[in-house]
């Protein structure tokens, strides 16, 4: 992603935002081929990368000359075009919310759990083996994943020997999001005057807005899928520059994005595939940009989980058979299907979620419930809702969704007009993409990993001349309004991020009224993600002065930080034990040191009490507890007990 793209909200004059948008394809590919080739001679490190930045911003400014000589006019008179659009009230909200999330993300470190248990600590064991390499003992994530976005904040983590920088990454994507909503909607037939008013308003959808402060990349995917049709669509309709190449190279990138991304594909496919047959015209651009096609999608990942545990997808040892029972693709789908409308429904604030988990879930048919409890939603109540809109689980919110159909239904948008439209398998082509992916494997999180799709799914929803007329209305531009400044107060109140004194102020009102069970909560849940960046700095700061290599044995990735541990970065370095393979990896590496949280379910130490099992255990590594450490990274859950062991020699 562009480290240094500039403020490009409103770009929606073709020449400035296809720029843009170019120039965030390109140099995104160039930064994770270039990690992929430093690995492979050994050398990603500060001297390597320097080298691979040079000759990126070389290739950058060549291609900002080319585009500056196939303008008409001067880069000066876009960007003058640009303020003047962004002057208007929906422009300068967009702007003000993007700012918030801005600050958000400097004022506080990254307290996302997956960013600090996988993303950080996976790219701080290939900086310190200046390669990629199947990091062996980690969880299953660490290798099989996919690496794109870890690729691009590698370089941002190796120079700043900081985690506190990566949200750049998002907040450069957030800003390219309505320029590419107007590019794409406009193409597939929704009015000029429609799609205006969305691409300021889908953006502010709360999985958007909440991740563009994050560490998350379900929303940075949305970026590449948006960028691979504009593309493609560009290419139908004249053969002119690179724009069959840049949709090829966008859609493979989105793939190692995120999984869920592939079937996104089927709208790409459906869109390039007029223009397809041009590759064989310039068969050596053809292979140079299928060879970089290859590079930024999923298929190295591929590939190197074949090689490595002989399943190309990594399901195999991701979801283990002997924890986890499949869904079949009926259950898949019902389950993602209501995950994804009990997130988009919660209202933003909901006060009466202790009410509402109690009883409600409890209404459950007994089938439906084991049913939604297979995959990875094995023991989560699938009904219950959260307080407050968080990044973990937000889809686009109930202020939008709200809008929407207020918007449709006011509309009376004429269906059978819209049914012969010729390009109708455009905007059908990602209800075929849900439908793949919600049949694959059933997310309690739907919601949120749909972020990549909502901009696809929602233009055949303001279709028609009617939507013009309603968004002329002053009643829909006061909904409008109000969409946005509910938008800013979950901003705001965001437990991760908050932009108010959370942890003092909730401390003050619990301290008074020791007996509100509301103020405690809220106390409990800011201070949980106040704590949470460095929520092991106990633990590490008991850890000996020469503790260089030590291993970690823990149960829950949810009740650790792992990155708290790794700080300050490229000192130490972590091992992911499991109980199995614990002591022959303690011997192979000859660790002096492990960390063992006490969370480890009897399932996992032979069926035995944890205090048996663990005496037994430290006396056969011949180890010694020297301390002993609290934390607690979630609200909900109370304090974990971490041991300190030192193995003796």
């Amino acid at each position: 992603m562009l480290y240094w793209t500039p403020l490009a909200v409103a770009a929606h004059g073709k020449p400035l935002m296809s720029m843009l948008i170019e120039l965030c394809v390109v140099v995104s590919a160039l930064l994770v081929v270039g990690g992929w080739l430093l690995s492979s001679i050994g050398q990603l490190n500060a001297t390597g990368y320097a080298v691979w930045l040079i000759a990126t911003s070389l290739i950058t400014w060549a291609w900002l000359q080319r585009q500056q000589r196939t303008t008409n006019q001067s880069a000066g008179c876009h960007w003058l075009r640009l303020i003047r659009r962004i002057r208007r009230p929906l422009p300068m909200m967009f702007l003000g919310l993007t700012l918030l999330a801005a600050l958000g993300a400097v004022l506080h470190p990254p307290a996302n759990l997956d960013g600090l248990n996988q993303r950080v600590p996976r790219v701080l064991n290939w900086l310190l083996a200046n390669r990629w390499y199947w990091i062996d003992p980690a969880p299953a994530s660490f290798n099989t994943w996919p690496c794109n976005f870890e690729w691009l904040s590698a370089p941002l983590i190796l120079f700043t020997n900081t985690d506190r920088w990566m949200f750049i990454l998002n907040i450069a994507a957030y800003l390219l999001l309505p320029g590419l909503i107007f590019s794409v909607w406009t193409q597939l037939g929704v009015s000029r005057r429609v799609a205006w008013h969305w691409m300021w308003l889908l953006p502010t959808g709360y999985c958007f807005l909440l991740q563009a402060g994050s560490v998350y990349n379900d929303a940075f995917g949305a970026v590449y899928a948006l960028a691979a049709i504009h593309f493609a669509l560009r290419a139908r309709r004249s053969p002119r520059g690179w724009d069959l190449e840049l949709s090829l190279v966008a859609a493979a990138f989105m793939t190692a994005v995120k999984p869920v991304n592939f079937a996104l594909l089927i709208p790409w496919l459906i869109a390039a595939a007029p223009a397809l047959p041009r590759l064989l015209r310039r068969p050596i651009i053809a292979a140079v940009s299928l060879a970089i096609g290859a590079l930024v999608s999923f298929a190295p990942t591929a590939y190197l989980n074949q090689r490595h545990c002989g399943d190309w997808t990594g399901i195999t040892i991701a979801l283990p058979t002997d924890r986890f029972e499949k869904s079949n693709a009926p259950e898949a789908l019902l389950g993602n299907v209501i995950f994804t409308l009990r997130d988009n429904l919660t209202p933003p604030i909901f006060p009466f979620a202790g009410w509402w988990n109690a009883h409600i879930p409890q209404l459950v048919p007994e089938g439906l419930h084991r049913a939604l409890h297979k995959d990875v939603g094995r023991g989560r109540d699938e009904l219950r809702l959260p307080e407050l809109q968080v990044e973990e689980s937000a889809g686009l919110g109930l202020g939008l969704v709200v809008l929407l159909i207020v918007s449709f239904v006011t509309a009376r948008p004429a269906w059978p007009r819209i049914w012969r439209w010729r390009s109708a398998s455009l905007w059908l082509s990602p209800y075929l993409a849900f439908l793949a992916y919600a049949a694959a494997m059933m997310i309690p999180t739907a919601a949120r990993y749909l972020a990549s799709y909502y901009p696809l799914l929602l233009p055949v929803w303001l279709m028609g001349t009617g939507h013009r007329w309603v968004v002329r209305r002053n009643w829909w531009k006061w909904l409008e309004f109000a969409a946005m400044v509910v938008a800013a107060g979950v901003l705001v109140l965001n437990p991760a991020r908050p932009l108010w004194p959370a942890v003092s102020t909730s401390s003050w009102l619990y301290r008074n009224h020791p007996n509100n069970a509301l103020f405690e909560r809220v106390h409990r849940v800011y201070a949980a993600y106040a704590d949470r960046w460095d929520g092991m700095a106990g633990v590490r700061r008991a850890l000996p002065a020469d503790a260089r290599e030590i291993g970690l044995l823990v149960c829950r990735p949810a009740s650790q930080s792992e990155a708290s541990l790794w700080r300050p970065f490229g000192f130490r370095r972590v091992l992911d034990l499991s109980v199995n393979q614990a002591t022959a990896i303690i011997k192979q590496h000859r660790l002096r040191y492990v960390v063992v949280g006490a969370e480890l379910g009897a399932s996992l130490v032979q069926n035995r009490p944890f205090s048996e099992w663990f005496a037994d255990w430290t006396a056969d590594v011949h180890g010694q507890v020297i301390a002993t450490t609290h934390s607690q990274l979630l609200a909900a859950r109370g304090e974990a007990t971490w041991y300190i062991l030192r193995i003796q020699k």
